[in-house]
């Protein structure tokens, strides 16, 4: 299969920053996380995400590797160099990820999914989010992946590009099997061909995506995504990452602009 992810990263950037003007999302900054000073000016943040079982924040730093979050900062956990050797090519860097619990992080590259065991030292291909109809000439990538514990399922919600034209042929939400990976459902979607750069699954089961500035939410089986407003008010400019903590209902918001998570009380 031909493949160009800078191309396809050009198109994906440019489909992110369309979009008409959007009213403000209403709520209260409950917090601050500065990244930028501990991670320096390589950082690149693509992920924000909550341990299931413990309650900790960690976040995905495409340079340098996972960091936990502790009193306000991050720490790192395990570095780039050294991840565990994956068992099939990363064709990519990694551009999310999100914790499973007991020492897992399912994360994305460009398609395809893996699973790291920082516990068992394995890095494993787990989830293939380009889907069996699909042909040579696309593509599919995906900035954005949410793990839902109590159903044990991983969600993302890729585009597939033509690589010939560079035009998104189809947007869809897919979900896969936690504990197998295995693909479950696949939902097309009109969203405007926007690659959006994080995603939450609330307690209702509801979907939160982001792009740019914007919010938007999904519910599973619908044809369209729908706008929630601007988080622009807040500070945040490019949503890169997003978490909703159950202990609190809080919205964890990863802005790559500035390398800083925005807590959310909305």
């Amino acid at each position: 299969m031909s493949r160009s992810p800078s191309a396809l990263a050009f198109v994906l950037a440019a489909l992110a920053a369309t979009g008409c003007d959007a009213p403000p999302v209403d709520g209260t900054v409950v917090q601050r996380i500065e990244l930028a000073d501990a991670l320096g000016l390589s950082a690149n943040v693509v992920g924000v995400t909550i341990d299931p079982n413990d309650g900790a924040t960690y976040v995905l730093d495409a340079a340098s590797g996972i960091h936990r979050i502790v009193d306000g900062a991050p720490q790192l956990v395990l570095g780039l160099e050294s991840f565990p050797e994956a068992d099939v090519w990363v064709r990519s860097g990694w551009l999310d990820f999100a914790a499973m619990g007991d020492g897992r992080f399912a994360l994305v590259a460009q398609g395809d999914g893996f699973l790291l065991d920082i516990e068992a030292n394995t890095l494993s291909q787990w989830f293939c989010y380009e889907p069996g109809w699909m042909e040579e000439e696309f593509e599919q990538e995906s900035h954005n992946l949410a793990y839902d514990p109590i159903n044990d399922q991983i969600l993302s919600a890729p585009l597939t590009i033509d690589m010939m034209s560079g035009e998104v042929a189809r947007a869809d939400v897919a979900i896969f099997d936690g504990a197998g990976a295995g693909d479950l459902s696949w939902y097309p979607v009109e969203s405007g061909g926007i690659s959006f750069g994080g995603m939450a699954r609330s307690a209702d089961g509801s979907v939160l995506l982001g792009a740019g500035a914007e919010l938007y939410g999904y519910d599973l089986g619908d044809t369209t995504v729908r706008g929630l407003g601007s988080l622009a008010e807040h500070g945040i400019t490019d949503i890169t990452g997003m978490m909703i903590d159950p202990a609190t209902g809080h919205l964890l918001v990863l802005d790559g602009s500035d390398n800083e998570v925005v807590v959310l009380d909305l």
